[in-house]
């Protein structure tokens, strides 16, 4: 290949992983996805949560971190456990999900 070819490939990546991490529903499809629930990331509702007790939302506050509930949430298969509340990061202009756990 030549070398044009492989600077378009690099940057076309970049780009795709900027765009997925640029909002942050996007940001958490795409977690969800690839934490192995592809089917539940393309049809699942998105929902934000605000935590009940004050030390996880000046804990959030602090993170610049904000809580979302997943309808219908994915079914961890090791433990037939429900994966409900997800925390999305904004870290510059981009985010990025994990599973946070019951909140």
């Amino acid at each position: 290949m030549s070398k044009r070819k492989t600077a378009i490939i690099i940057c076309m990546f970049i780009f795709i992983l900027v765009f997925l991490h640029s909002m942050s529903t996007l940001a958490l499809r795409t977690s969800v996805f690839l934490h192995g629930y592809p089917i539940v990331a393309l049809t699942t509702t998105i929902q934000e949560y605000e935590p009940y007790d004050q030390y996880n939302r000046e804990l959030l506050q602090k993170e610049n971190s904000r809580l979302y509930k997943l309808t219908p949430p994915p079914i961890e298969k090791a433990t037939d456990g429900y994966l409900y509340t997800w925390k999305v990061n904004k870290k510059g202009y981009l985010y990025f999900a994990s599973y946070y756990g019951e909140a």
